[in-house]
């Protein structure tokens, strides 16, 4: 196989090149697991759901820091931080 200039390339090596560079989320307000044990950023009163084209999760606490990029989004799954609080009955 051959690439754009004529070099010989492995099949591997062009699939490392295709491969999508897509970041980690990495909008936590505090390190994922120093939380409560057994709850997810899911269950917090900071979590926000962004409706836009798709879902994208953020943490309320480090809106400051929001972008439009993939690298401030959450997962939902994720262990909950020091700053998790329950969801209030008001917000249900």
């Amino acid at each position: 196989m051959r690439d754009l200039f004529g070099n010989e390339i492995t099949e591997e090596e062009a699939r490392r090149r295709l491969k999508r560079r897509d970041p980690e989320p990495n909008g936590y307000a505090w390190k994922p697991g120093t939380g409560p044990e057994g709850e997810k950023c899911k269950g917090c009163e900071y979590f926000v759901r962004r409706h836009m084209s798709k879902t994208y999760f953020k943490c309320r606490l480090a809106r400051e820091n929001w972008t439009k990029t993939r690298r401030t989004d959450i997962k939902a799954n994720a262990p909950a931080c020091k700053f998790w609080k329950a969801i209030s009955d008001d917000e249900r």
